[in-house]
């Protein structure tokens, strides 16, 4: 059976994201700060995800992923937002 994880770590990581591991409680596995710097190379990554059991692919935001997340957990803030957010913004 193919490991759609590790596949799915491959692939964000062939886009420039710097992957990392997460547990179930949403927490980094690996010492995230080293990845704030470099990217896991496709070795690291299928050491954390080639198993079985395979851990929650994570990414580490900002600069080294040219990422940013807003985090809105209510429809009251998703509309608060909503007037701080460009129509040309481009989100996946």
């Amino acid at each position: 059976m193919k490991n759609e994880i590790l596949e799915a770590a491959l692939s964000y990581q062939r886009m420039g994201l710097s992957v990392i591991p997460f547990n179930k409680n949403k927490q980094p596995i690996a010492k995230w700060e080293t990845y704030q710097k470099e990217r896991a190379d496709e070795a690291q990554i299928k050491a954390w995800f080639d198993n079985e059991n395979p851990p929650n692919v994570g990414f580490v935001t900002g600069a080294i992923s040219d990422l940013a997340v807003i985090d809105i957990d209510t429809e009251k803030g998703r509309e608060t937002i909503q007037d701080y957010i460009p129509d040309s913004l481009l989100v996946p």
